[in-house]
């Protein structure tokens, strides 16, 4: 064996590779785990010795040459770090001789001595020819106690009449006709009964459930066994859970992975609503059957905490699909594993925010303006272009081509009725002209008249700019077209060429042209940016998540948008201040803004620093000078505490 071949060192250890049960030889993964560390102990070579030396030996290819190639000694560096590993059990094994079968209490010590992954143990005992006794846990044994439980009476025939009326139970069936067995008596069930008069398959099962129910009062064993059967009933699911358990592992061979267990667990512990007894129920039979496993804790409040975040992702797929009332209720879930739990509060603001914005879409339906609905329709359609709603979009499309549908047929019918009369008619042709030459003459002399008073009551001065007032903290720089009039028409270098207001519609404020507000109040509601969600994903690692480049891609799209102000449009639309309220401004501009803070918030979480990021990204928002002469709002007010939480709860994984 060369110098180079030697086991100094062994670098499964040392690049923390899997090396049992199966170790790992992709020789791809083993080449970037090489540079991924050497970049390390660069830049800790000052912290340890040993770093230096890693270092120069990759330097000289010597790891390279024992982990990679034709000639690479894989083999005996994974024997080696095997026998380092199980160095403590193998010893233990020895010492205890003759014993050749190791209880499920002498397994728990081993453990807590060697302090060994119990899975692994397991396989390394079992290879050593010794068996394992395992104990079934309480939870377990309870369970495999009610799959095996006999009784005295037979439940089956109220099965098949609560199956009748889709029902659960006795107890469900009870709830739906306003009654609790807890104070059922032999005179209520007659009283039902006795309105029981219709001759159908519905009446005739709920009078023979209504005996049942009559019996169990008479016979407090019969209902005591049936809560029983009722348990029962549970278990015999749960069992169906772990028959699916025994399959997976069949299929794997291996071992179960965290994803796998932790998918059972949740299985069962939707039937039972006790995630202990759920975690120790599996673990029970995993045990029993010899299943490897894993799962992510077994400390209970870490297995609400997974089955809340469970929760959270069927929300999350559900909003996604739009079935809005369906997330409702995984949130509820959620909050009733895990209260605290971040991901629910910034889940539920974006269901609020669907919600609030297709309820807004209804309202202008509702009250016929078509027009601004269609106009939020198709903005929320960019937004989210799987959603689709038959209702709104009948109304909205249909509702115009009705309009004109039905002003064609009215034309076309005006047409019709006058070219039969045309012939009758004809004699008159002469009066009528002169008639309607006398009404066109004063309708223009009229009109000319009423431009002339109009252009009186709203002159402006002549002149090419509208004088802006500078911005001060103690005023709110409004000037309206009537202030305007009277300003001194003297400019200055602040002052923006804005045409002055068309009609007493519109309004100047701080030198743009909006539409005066009309009793318009704002719509501006805070809310946490979806990038949060996707980004801080503890499922995904950062270099993997495909959500980091598209998120970079929508903060230049949103930087786009508020920069619009400048060109004096709307941010997010198209329209030109002059057709839309200062309040609408305002509105979108916080929402961009809000956007912008909190994707920097993101990155300044992960990088440390914004800059980064934009850098990263290739956009830079600088503010602008509408925002200076306005509100002048800060992107840090914008910042969310739900994030931050988040953030914390991403770095625990």
């Amino acid at each position: 064996m060369s110098e180079k071949a030697k086991i100094e060192y062994n670098w499964y250890e040392i690049l923390e590779l899997v090396f049992y049960p199966i170790a790992e030889e992709d020789e791809d993964k083993i080449e970037d785990r090489i540079e991924e560390k050497q970049k390390e102990w660069i830049s800790k070579r000052n912290l340890k010795e040993e770093y230096k030396i890693y270092s120069n030996l990759y330097n000289k290819g010597v790891i390279q040459e024992q982990m990679l190639g034709e000639n690479n000694i894989r083999k005996e560096l994974i024997k080696n770090a095997v026998d380092n590993y199980f160095k403590p059990v193998d010893e233990i094994l020895r010492d205890l001789g003759d014993i050749s079968v190791i209880t499920e209490e002498l397994l728990n010590k081993i453990v807590e001595t060697t302090k060994i992954d119990e899975n692994l143990l397991v396989k390394r005992i079992q290879s050593s020819g010794k068996k394992i006794e395992y104990t079934k846990n309480d939870a377990y044994k309870k369970y495999f106690k009610y799959i095996n439980k006999e009784f005295s009476y037979s439940f089956s025939e109220i099965g098949i009449f609560l199956k009748t009326l889709n029902k659960e139970n006795l107890y469900d069936f009870l709830a739906s006709e306003d009654l609790d067995f807890r104070n059922l008596s032999k005179e209520i069930i007659d009283e039902k009964r006795a309105k029981l008069l219709k001759s159908n398959e519905e009446t005739s099962t709920k009078k023979k459930l209504y005996s049942k129910c009559e019996e169990m009062l008479k016979n407090p064993d019969m209902k005591k066994e049936y809560d029983e059967y009722l348990k029962y009933l549970d278990y015999k699911k749960v069992e169906k859970i772990l028959e699916r358990t025994q399959r997976t592992f069949n299929l794997t061979t291996e071992k179960l992975s965290t994803v796998q267990s932790n998918n059972f667990i949740n299985d069962i512990n939707e039937i039972l609503n006790n995630a202990k007894e759920a975690q120790d129920i599996f673990i029970g039979f995993c045990k029993q059957k010899k299943i490897l496993y894993d799962i992510l804790n077994n400390n209970e409040n870490e297995i609400l905490k997974n089955f809340s975040n469970d929760f959270c992702n069927k929300a999350f797929e559900a909003i996604n699909n739009f079935k809005l009332d369906e997330a409702q209720k995984y949130l509820n879930e959620a909050r009733v594993h895990w209260e605290e739990n971040p991901r629910i509060r910034i889940i539920e603001i974006k269901l609020e925010e669907i919600m609030k914005e297709i309820s807004e879409i209804r309202h202008h339906i509702n009250f016929k303006n078509y027009g601004i609905a269609r106009e939020k329709y198709e903005l929320f359609k960019k937004k989210y272009p799987n959603f689709s709603d038959m209702n709104i979009e009948r109304e909205l499309y249909n509702t115009t081509e009705n309009t004109k549908n039905d002003y064609s047929s009215s034309n076309y019918n005006n047409y019709n009725n006058y070219s039969k009369k045309k012939s009758s008619i004809g004699i008159f042709i002469p009066f009528i002209i002169i008639i309607a030459i006398l009404i066109i003459g004063t309708g223009i002399f009229f009109i000319i008249n009423q431009i002339r008073e109009y252009q009186r009551q709203n002159s402006f001065p002549s002149v090419s700019t509208v004088d802006v007032l500078p911005n001060k903290p103690d005023s709110q720089n409004l000037q309206t077209g009537s202030t305007n009039a009277n300003a001194n028409t003297n400019t200055n270098s602040s002052n923006v060429t804005r045409k002055p207001p068309v009609d007493n519609r519109h309004e100047i404020i701080n030198g743009y042209t909006y539409l005066k507000p009309n009793g318009h109040s704002s719509t501006y509601s805070f809310k946490v940016t979806e990038w949060a969600e996707l980004i801080l994903n503890p499922s995904v690692s950062l270099s993997d998540n495909a959500n980091v480049q598209a998120s970079y891609e929508d903060y230049c799209r949103i930087v786009g948008e508020i920069e619009k102000v400048d060109n004096g449009i709307v941010p997010g639309t198209n329209r030109v201040f002059e057709n839309a309220t200062y309040q609408e401004v305002v509105d979108a501009y916080k929402d961009h803004l809000r956007e912008i803070s909190q994707i920097r918030q993101i990155y300044d979480l992960i990088n440390g620093n914004d800059n980064d990021f934009e850098s990263a990204a290739g956009c830079f928002y600088k503010g602008t000078k509408w925002n200076t002469n306005n509100m002048q709002f800060k992107a840090k007010e914008f910042k969310s505490q739900a994030i931050d939480e988040l953030w914390s709860r991403f770095n625990e994984y």
